[in-house]
């Protein structure tokens, strides 16, 4: 699937390219600042320029899931004492005849296990201003609180500014007037993991924020961190040369700090289920690794649980679940409950979810989630929700439906899912 917003840019530039076509040997030139997360230059640093092709998101595994680019080295560049830089590209290297463009990406070098990582394409060989690489001071602590174990953290980083040689890219609206594409304020995202994978994740989570023990289950060696992400595309129009185009993905990831381990066990832990019909369940089994839903070659609709004794539920948490939904129509997911498997009754209202703006920068920067080299993929829209549902049902059930319903009713397939626990 290719990036709404690309196709616009390819459109846009073949309408506006001005001045004398670029040679494969003309230099492009990305202009820079590189700061330490006081904000004090970072004066004297090489910095490293890696680039691997673009793939549109196509670049997952057999689950679905996002794999990391072959980044390769492609030059460097030092920071002047004033922290600035200028990392040089060659026209003929933006892009691979028949292939496709060529992402670049720079990462500033850890510090107290925070760093900021910018990927980037150029479009039509014009210069360009980077977004400033500025790490995020998040300084989490762990406060206790009546509550439980409670973590505080700073706001997020400000948004990109736009430099004063740049322009928004615009959209005509419906009513014909031109809307600018505001880079985005940047995401916080919460992370609490288990040996790397996301047990929980929670977008624009807001300090302070309470650890709850069903999100912790018996998890082992659990951390916790907070990460950021805004994308967008600023135009430049060089008065002799042709217009240029930099879209790109700034993400800030924090340092990671030990989190209390739990021990509570979910009532549904090794529970058998369906679509699965042989082997143990991996929806249940606690490993929390995304796995496609299917029902023989087919997605499916549905995952029932069913649980060892019949009991009253109060609470389901859902890790890392993507329905397939390519719509902004708002869309509901249901959980339901029976006793013989025939009839059944809601365990709740139905959590009704936004559906995908396929216009949005985010939805733009959703395709490059694996280019930070030290953290798993940064999912953050509709394709891994991960969800605190309590429960309103006090009677005892022995099996659970998990299903998803458009606007009109319509089951929607289940395309992946991490963990489904269920608490008495």
């Amino acid at each position: 699937m290719n990036r709404p917003v690309s196709r616009v840019l390819s459109l846009l530039a073949l309408l506006t390219a001005a001045g004398c076509e670029p040679l494969p040997d003309d230099p492009i030139y990305a202009y820079g600042q590189a700061l330490h997360a006081d904000g004090a230059p970072l004066a004297g640093v090489t910095l490293p320029v890696t680039r691997a092709l673009d793939t549109n998101g196509s670049n997952t595994d057999s689950e679905g899931r996002p794999l990391a680019p072959e980044f390769s080295d492609y030059s460097t560049t030092t920071t002047a004492a004033d922290g600035t830089f200028i990392a040089q590209a060659l026209v003929g290297d933006i892009q691979e005849e028949g292939e496709g463009t060529y992402r670049f990406r720079m990462v500033t070098p850890l510090e107290e296990g925070r760093a900021t990582i910018l990927s980037y394409v150029l479009m039509m060989g014009s210069d360009v201003e980077l977004p400033p690489l500025r790490p995020w001071a998040a300084n989490l602590a762990w406060v206790d609180a009546d509550g439980g174990p409670t973590l505080t953290f700073s706001p997020p980083p400000p948004p990109a500014e736009l430099p004063p040689a740049a322009h928004y890219l615009s959209l005509i609206a419906e009513d014909g007037s031109l809307v600018p594409q505001v880079t985005p304020n940047p995401r916080p995202v919460l992370q609490l993991l288990s040996e790397g994978a996301p047990l929980w994740q929670q977008v624009d989570a807001h300090s302070p924020w309470t650890l709850h023990p069903w999100l912790l289950e018996d998890f082992a060696r659990p951390e916790i961190q907070v990460r950021a992400m805004t994308a967008g595309v600023w135009s430049f129009q060089p008065l002799a040369s042709n217009n240029g185009f930099l879209e790109f993905r700034l993400e800030w990831r924090s340092e990671r700090l030990p989190a209390p381990s739990g021990a509570l066990l979910p009532l549904s832990r090794g529970a058998t289920c369906q679509p699965v019909t042989e082997g143990p369940c991996p929806w249940t089994d606690g490993k929390l690794t995304q796995l496609r839903v299917r029902d023989g070659e087919s997605g499916a609709t549905q995952v029932v649980i069913t649980l060892p004794v019949s009991s009253p539920l109060s609470r389901a948490v859902i890790r890392a679940l993507n329905v397939s939904h390519f719509s902004p129509e708002a869309y509901s997911l249901r959980l339901e409950g029976s006793e013989d498997g025939v009839t059944w009754s809601p365990l709740v209202e139905a959590v009704t979810l936004p559906g995908e703006d396929m216009t949005s920068f985010y939805y733009s920067g959703s395709f490059w989630v694996a280019d930070n080299p030290f953290d798993g993929p940064l999912v953050m829209d509709g394709h891994s929700l991960f969800l605190d549902i309590p429960l309103q049902a006090s009677t005892p059930v022995r099996h659970v439906r998990l299903t998803a319903q458009d606007s009109r009713g319509r089951l929607l397939p289940l395309y992946q899912l991490a963990e489904l626990s269920l608490f008495k």
